[in-house]
């Protein structure tokens, strides 16, 4: 690698200046956490940590496919929602006017996040990847543009305090600019669509939620009057569909909640059969026409 590349890793890893995009409205992070994940952008592992101050950070590693200096890249999305802010933390992002800008020995300096958001929107037609070959895009970029005006307040550099009087001559690369307000767009496209989805589908999660809730207590009054080890199975399950339900009150997804009532309705249908003597033969057979099963979410036939 050499000393001067060492040099300049060291100092990348302490300034890695990125930008902050505030929004016009007000974000709920776990709606835009979902969006992330739905498009591509943290598909493979992503880790998310609750700050003191209720910032989120999404940490995607191991996802980009392009590396600095031989290690994984690593990208730092920060969600701040009081401010309605994303916050990107890449290396590369920001042009300097000290040497930190060439990352790359091969002199290609083009920033590793901005081509895997790129892939992104090749893929969804935003972009057209032969016009950005032929650098139709960076000779062009206000003809192509964005229109954020509905959705970005404003765009400002997010640097690391301790350098913040060193890197004033820094500014976003005016392509990459391109590219990533482009993106912020249909990320924000993508959100308003998502929250719709789930503004239709609360109330129905929500009444099923209850409907799980009610179901259990009747599956714990089933089973007082189990012997021990039997009662102790049913604990058990019934403890971990109970966890499942809280995690589930925040997250708002039909795939889970339809998944933990096939679980509800299986611990409810043994339980209910155990108690009343019924034969194993119907065990097999899931014989259900004196039974009160909670009914799945319908996706397809909501009103």
């Amino acid at each position: 690698m050499g000393l001067f590349n060492s040099i300049k890793k060291i100092f990348a890893g302490v300034f890695n200046p990125g930008i902050s995009i505030f929004l016009k409205e007000k974000i709920d992070e776990n709606i835009l956490t979902n969006t992330l994940i739905k498009i591509g952008l943290a598909s493979k592992k992503i880790e998310k940590r609750y700050l003191e101050d209720n910032d989120i950070i999404l940490y995607i590693e191991n996802y980009f496919c392009f590396s600095y200096f031989g290690d994984n890249d690593t990208a730092k999305i920060t969600i701040d929602k009081e401010n309605s802010c994303i916050e990107i933390n890449c290396e590369g992002l920001i042009k300097s006017a000290i040497f930190l800008g060439d990352l790359d020995d091969n002199g290609d300096n083009e920033n590793k996040f901005i081509l895997e958001i790129k892939e992104i929107l090749f893929k969804e037609k935003i972009l057209d990847e032969v016009l950005d070959k032929s650098e139709e895009y960076q000779n062009n970029s206000e003809k192509y543009e964005a229109n954020t005006d509905d959705i970005i307040e404003r765009i400002e550099k997010s640097e690391n305090k301790i350098i913040s009087n060193i890197l004033t001559r820094d500014d976003v690369e005016p392509y990459n600019l391109f590219i990533i307000k482009h993106f912020i767009k249909f990320i924000m496209d993508k959100y308003k669509e998502e929250k719709l989805y789930i503004e239709k589908i609360q109330p129905y999660i929500l009444s099923h939620i209850k409907q799980c809730k009610d179901k259990i207590i009747e599956i714990k009054d089933i089973i007082k009057d189990f012997d021990y080890s039997d009662k102790k199975t049913y604990e058990e399950l019934t403890l971990k569909v109970e966890n499942d339900l809280k995690e589930l009150e925040n997250i708002k997804n039909v795939n889970k909640i339809n998944k933990i009532i096939d679980e509800i309705n299986k611990i409810y249908r043994n339980a209910y059969n155990k108690k009343n003597n019924v034969s194993s033969l119907s065990y097999i057979m899931e014989t259900d026409e004196n039974i009160d099963l909670i009914k799945k979410i319908d996706i397809e036939n909501l009103e």
